[in-house]
């Protein structure tokens, strides 16, 4: 097996080689250039270590209420050891509800895990060549400084930590969608930009929340606010079904709770030396063998942003490249500082920042920045043709040892991952941002649908399904039916064919008082009065981005016919 993996390693050194010394300043050269560390994907097994079982886990989840004619899904139902939570209700699932179409589409879930990996891989790199053919487009070498941009995007440590070991889809989703629309706002494209930014919030809120900030400013300072005001309320409108609950709601959450913990100290982060050089392989390699990672912009990206300030220092940037080096420097100084234990009072003074969950994810800001830094300077360096292909072949190879996962669990195919969804999903789905808040610290593995808290009673199940219970109850004397499902708002309880109060235990579940006789009970997860509105402002916006939409396909067309 070691005998093979370092085959299969030789192997895609020796395609990047040749492919580096074929260059040529192009989108498909960089796609070709992705898609060879891209390849270790499709290797078959498991991850070992990541998130890979936990979205596929959650994508089975949403399949089965969509299947069930449940849209939009807010209630993992499977989850959780079969208690359940709102996970969709507070987590954004764009990249779930894709990668339930491709499994609808006929694949299986772990394939289809792997082929969603590597196109939203791709299409990172394809957003970043435009976005720095744009702005670099008024360098006579722009395009080759995008190939360039587009292939160190790909091949940054970070970037491949988020493919190869983490396999964080959503985070790979946002890493896509933000050069984009960087690019929308430079070339202007209203409707680019709308469905991008409504995209990108629905994919993943840490790179929202890291990004879009920057962009409102962007927009400000190329003074186009008129221009994009409509696209920004636009995308707002599309998101609100989800963004508006899951801001509402979130007091009933254990958001609530960890908003106000403060827990960022000296050991939240990495050590400082990670920043420059892993400390596994002779720092070739990002991963140890317990599966802890080391995050650094990267020895080639460390080399490019010392030969930009230089450049910087030494005058030697035009005016306009000079304000584009200066953003984009303060940007990887600010993410590289947030790194750093020196910044545990900022991280602990701002609660909202805190919703990244860890320091780590604030490399956006370098990977992102140095990209581009590393493009324009690797051209303006000036290498001569061989020299050319050489210096692009090590700042890219340098990273074979991350083109692929550690170790692959050859067991683990979508039979294994749905017989063992509930006890899988209990070791990990016990996230803040959509747990309710319980009374008592933590819950036990479940081990039926329903039990009696007291009295004496038989019950039936007559319709288990995400989100109604239906069960037909023969009760001897007064007693307590207990549902092992955890209570959260939206959750009611009605007994022959009328609504009865539910009262909570400890450990989250629902309760219900009954009297002697045959009883119907339901339990059925409803639309709050905030998710029902916000569903339908959703929909009226949906409505009203059509309308734009092909008003603005139709002014283009006079425009061309003018």
């Amino acid at each position: 097996m070691i005998f093979s993996f370092h085959i299969f390693k030789i192997i895609q050194l020796a395609m990047l080689l040749i492919w580096c010394f074929r260059f040529h300043p192009s989108l498909r050269w960089c796609l070709v250039a992705a898609a060879i560390p891209a390849l270790s994907l499709f290797i078959p097994g498991s991850y070992e270590s990541g998130d890979f079982t936990a979205h596929i886990v959650r994508t089975m989840d949403l399949v089965s209420s969509l299947q069930h004619g449940i849209f939009p899904v807010r209630w993992a139902w499977l989850l959780n050891s079969g208690y359940g939570y709102p996970l969709f209700s507070f987590f954004a699932s764009l990249p779930y509800y894709v990668l339930s179409a491709i499994y609808l589409a006929g694949t299986s879930y772990v394939f289809g895990m792997k082929l969603y990996l590597a196109l939203v891989y791709l299409f990172a790199v394809g957003s970043m060549w435009f976005c720095a053919s744009a702005i670099f487009a008024q360098e006579k070498q722009s395009k080759v400084i995008a190939t360039i941009s587009a292939v160190l995007y790909a091949f940054t440590p970070y970037m491949l930590i988020n493919l190869e070991f983490r396999a964080a889809m959503g985070e790979l989703t946002g890493f896509a969608l933000f050069p984009l629309l960087v690019f929308a706002v430079l070339r202007e494209r209203r409707v680019l930009f709308c469905f991008t930014l409504t995209a990108l919030i629905l994919s993943h809120p840490g790179i929202t929340l890291l990004g879009v900030p920057w962009i409102i400013l962007l927009i400000i300072l190329l003074k186009k606010v008129r221009m994009f005001a409509l696209p920004i309320a636009l995308a707002g409108g599309l998101v609100s079904s989800y963004l508006i609950p899951s801001l509402v709601e979130a007091k009933f959450t254990e958001q609530a709770v960890t908003a106000q913990t403060v827990w960022w100290n000296t050991k939240t982060f990495q050590p400082i030396s990670y920043l420059f050089w892993s400390p596994w392989r002779f720092g070739f390699l990002l991963q140890g063998h317990q599966g802890e990672v080391a995050y650094g912009p990267g020895v080639a990206q460390w080399g490019f942003f010392a030969i930009s300030i230089y450049l910087f220092v030494k005058k030697k940037l035009s005016q306009h490249n000079t304000r584009i080096f200066l953003a984009l420097g303060l940007l990887t100084l600010l993410g590289l500082f947030m790194m750093l234990p020196y910044s545990a009072n900022v991280w602990n003074s701002v609660p909202l920042i805190r919703k990244l969950q860890f320091p780590t994810r604030i490399m956006f800001y370098p990977t992102f920045s140095l990209a581009l830094i590393g493009g324009y300077v690797f051209v303006t360096l000036g290498f001569k043709k061989l020299f050319f292909h050489a210096m692009l072949f090590l700042c890219l190879g340098w990273t074979v040892l991350n083109w692929s996962h550690r170790a692959y669990r050859i067991n683990i195919d979508d039979d294994y991952l749905r017989s063992h969804m509930s006890t899988e999903s209990f070791q990990f789905e016990h996230l803040p941002e959509a747990m309710p808040v319980l009374k008592q610290n933590g819950i036990t593995p479940r081990t039926s649908a329903f039990s009696i808290q007291d009295g004496r009673m038989t019950a039936k199940a007559e319709i288990v399904e995400p989100i109604i219970r239906k069960y037909i109850v023969d009760v001897q004397r007064d007693s307590v039916f207990q549902e092992n499902t955890l209570f959260f708002p939206g959750w009611i309880a009605i007994v022959d064919g009328r609504e009865r109060d539910l009262t909570i235990a400890q450990n989250g579940t629902m309760l219900v008082s009954l009297h002697p006789g045959e009883t119907s009970l339901e339990f059925i997860f409803t639309n709050t009065p905030i998710r029902e509105w916000s569903n339908r402002i959703s929909a009226i916006f949906l409505g009203i981005v059509t309308v734009w939409v092909y008003l603005q396909f139709k002014t283009v067309e006079r425009k061309r016919h003018a």
